[in-house]
């Protein structure tokens, strides 16, 4: 794929950075701002070359990549509300089958409770043991793509897997850490704990 860019460079104090932006507009590629969260949509052809972007600025670590996107219209089809829930009954049936087997196996499977007052006290400690595992596998696997290579191959360097929320605080600096070698995600985790 043939992938015009422009480079800037930057300063951040004393360490310089290269800013790649694509050299022509991505224009079906959209940022939308909601209140706590960012969406973005994009064509085929605007995930591949963000894809390529992102590939060629894990080859420097000193790279950073420039995608202005918040002034794009937006598809001309409606946009839903929320994003899709992997494991949703309505939007992924299949994943909603293989999480409750997942959920059951643990012995963690509840129903929705009819008294919101069994939420604390019964549904809340179970949820916070279901999404403390999905938490260590999560972490398990970025372990296992580091230690078989995939990451390696895949980006043409060892990058450090990012372990996130919707905010960033202490548990996923550990998560983050957890996830990865010794060391490798440092960076993130004293952006986290330091700002």
């Amino acid at each position: 794929m043939k992938l015009p860019i422009t480079i800037h460079q930057a300063r951040l104090g004393s360490t310089e950075f290269k800013v790649i932006r694509p050299a022509r507009p991505l224009v079906h590629a959209v940022l939308i701002d909601h209140d706590r969260h960012l969406d973005t949509y994009l064509d085929q052809d605007a995930a591949q070359r963000i894809g390529g972007l992102w590939k060629l600025a894990a080859s420097s670590p000193r790279s950073l990549i420039h995608l202005p996107m918040r002034g794009n219209r937006g598809p001309s089809r409606e946009l839903p509300d929320d994003g899709t829930v992997v494991g949703d009954l309505t939007s992924d049936p299949a994943g909603a089958t293989a999480r409750q087997e997942w959920i059951t196996e643990l012995g963690l499977w509840y129903d929705e409770p009819t008294d919101l007052a069994d939420w604390d006290s019964v549904i809340g400690p179970l949820a916070a043991q279901i999404e403390a595992r999905f938490n260590q596998t999560c972490c398990q696997l970025a372990r296992t793509l580091h230690a078989t290579g995939v990451i390696e191959r895949s980006v043409g360097r060892t990058v450090p897997v990012i372990v996130h929320e919707l905010e960033y605080y202490e548990a996923i600096a550990r998560q983050t850490e957890a996830a990865n070698p010794p060391g490798l995600a440092d960076a993130f985790t004293s952006w986290v704990r330091n700002g």
